[in-house]
C-alpha cells in the first residue's frame, strides 16, 4: 500500500511544474518549446498554448508552467510564460499591455486612452481604407504624402 500512496503522491505533485525556457519551435501550427526543470533535467518538444488571437515567441530564460497530464511528464503542455526581465509594471486596475522585450508597446490605459511606442517605424497596411475619425488629428514632425490629396471632395495636387 505504502508503494501505491508514494506513486499517487509523486504523480499529484508532478501535476504542475515550473520551469525556464530554452528554445522555441516557430516551424509548425503549435508552437513547441523545450524547458529545463533543473539541472538535470531538460525535456523538448512540448506544446505551448496560447491564447486565441495572440501569438508569442518567448524568448529563452523566460519562466513557464507546465502541466502533466494525470502527473506523466510525457504528456505535457505548456500554459503559461512570464519574463520578469522586462514585464511591464505599474498598470493599473484594468489596463493591458502587449509589450516586447525591446520595450515597444501597445498600452490599453484607463480612461479610454490607447498609447503606441515603437523603436523604429510603425507600419499599417490595409486593402481599402485607413478612416480615423476624432475631432482633432495632431502630427508632430514631417508629414509625407504620396499620390494626392483630397479635402472635401476637391482633390489638391501634392508637388
Amino acid at each position: 500500500m505504502t508503494g501505491t500512496i508514494t506513486r499517487v503522491w509523486d504523480r499529484l505533485t508532478s501535476a504542475i511544474r515550473l520551469g525556464r525556457i530554452t528554445n522555441v519551435d516557430e516551424s509548425r501550427s503549435v508552437q513547441r518549446v523545450q524547458i529545463q526543470f533543473n539541472d538535470m533535467e531538460t525535456r523538448d518538444n512540448i506544446p505551448a498554448l496560447q491564447f486565441y488571437g495572440f501569438a508569442a515567441s518567448p524568448p529563452v530564460g523566460t519562466n513557464v508552467v507546465v502541466i502533466n497530464q494525470s502527473g506523466h511528464s510525457g504528456a505535457s503542455i505548456a500554459i503559461g510564460t512570464i519574463d520578469p526581465r522586462v514585464r511591464p509594471t505599474g498598470l493599473g486596475p484594468g489596463e493591458s499591455k502587449q509589450h516586447d522585450n525591446s520595450g515597444q508597446y501597445v498600452h490599453l490605459q484607463g480612461g479610454s486612452k490607447i498609447v503606441i511606442h515603437a523603436n523604429s517605424e510603425v507600419d499599417i497596411t490595409c486593402s481599402s481604407a485607413v478612416n480615423i475619425t476624432a475631432p482633432e488629428v495632431k502630427v508632430t514632425g514631417v508629414l509625407k504624402v504620396t499620390g494626392h490629396i483630397e479635402v472635401n471632395g476637391v482633390t489638391v495636387a501634392v508637388p
